[in-house]
């Protein structure tokens, strides 16, 4: 790797654990001045390639995101403890951080997701929502039809925003409230969400589509809180042994319920179709990194409550 990648690389991951530990849901007053004392040599460090890279005219273009993103930090860095100001601190910085990932060769790395209260209120909605369409539509053929309208539209927009920037800065500003910065250069994660209902009406039975956009909607953010406020042990891809725990114990519950409500079977299956679920999303969010979790985990907790219904029931 050449040197100013690796210099990429070090601010890339400088700047995510800064904005991982100002995060508001983890927020601790007495992290300000270590945060601080961070946020200075992060930089001092980038002002310094800023400095060597104006002689070069080859230097590589993620050096101006870079140098933005030093710039944003330093007038945006609290001079307190106090968690408003650090929230938004982190609201300035991610959208820059953002971007410079964004013009790295090989971006790679778990993204930054900053607490977003309405992402979350509007996962719980959006789970609600799915669970009593399925439900209550009539047959499977509805079950694939609305979604499958849903996806095309998603898609379409996806495609719309890739020739039109225009198109994309409204659709952002639009969904601005429940969207993360890094959804501006990345397919959303609603349009990951419809495909997802769209294979689940295709192969999951109705009580495990149930089930999967339950543990997606319930576990999903409470792992995220969980995580982020009380997350020490590391597993992978910035994912804790703290968050996973919660993601397991909270998806089970989830799926345990709707799975009782939809009648799936004794009260032994159910229990163990539950398990199952909710240890199946907590893998598939821990592990399966390269796609959105709002595509994984419902496929996978679909997947594993149709394919064991029948050998519990």
């Amino acid at each position: 790797m050449s040197e100013p990648l690796l210099h990429a690389e070090w601010v890339r991951e400088s700047v995510r654990e800064v904005l991982r530990d100002a995060d508001p849901s983890a927020w601790r007053s007495e992290r300000a001045e270590e945060l601080r004392r961070r946020v200075h040599e992060i930089v001092a460090r980038v002002r310094a390639r800023w400095a060597e890279r104006s002689a070069d005219p080859a230097a590589p273009r993620f050096d101006a995101h870079m140098h933005a993103l030093a710039q944003t930090m330093e007038r945006a860095l609290p001079e307190g403890a106090a968690r408003k100001p650090w929230a938004e601190f982190v609201g300035e910085v991610h959208p820059e951080y953002e971007a410079f990932v964004a013009a790295l060769p090989s971006p790679g790395g778990p993204a930054v997701r900053p607490t977003n209260l309405p992402r979350s209120l509007f996962h719980f909605a959006s789970a609600a929502v799915a669970l009593t369409a399925v439900a209550l539509l009539p047959s499977r053929g509805w079950l694939i039809a609305i979604p499958g309208a849903f996806a095309v539209y998603a898609w379409s927009m996806e495609l719309g925003r890739r020739f039109s920037p225009r198109l994309n800065d409204r659709l952002m500003s639009f969904y601005g409230a429940v969207a993360h910065p890094h959804e501006r250069y990345r397919v959303n994660s609603a349009t990951w969400y419809g495909t997802a209902l769209v294979l689940l009406a295709l192969f999951a039975t109705v009580p495990a589509m149930m089930a999967a956009v339950m543990v997606l909607g319930v576990a999903d953010p409470v792992a995220a809180f969980v995580g982020r406020r009380w997350g020490k042990r590391t597993l992978r891809a910035g994912r804790s042994l703290e968050g996973t725990l919660a993601f397991m114990v909270s998806g089970t519950l989830a799926a345990g319920v709707v799975l009782a409500v939809a009648h799936a079977g004794s009260p032994l299956a159910i229990g163990v179709l539950a398990v199952l679920s909710g240890v199946a999303g907590a893998i598939a969010e821990l592990f399966a990194t390269r796609l959105d979790d709002n595509f994984t985990i419902p496929l996978a907790v679909g997947a594993i409550a149709t394919l064991a219904t029948p050998l519990l029931v």
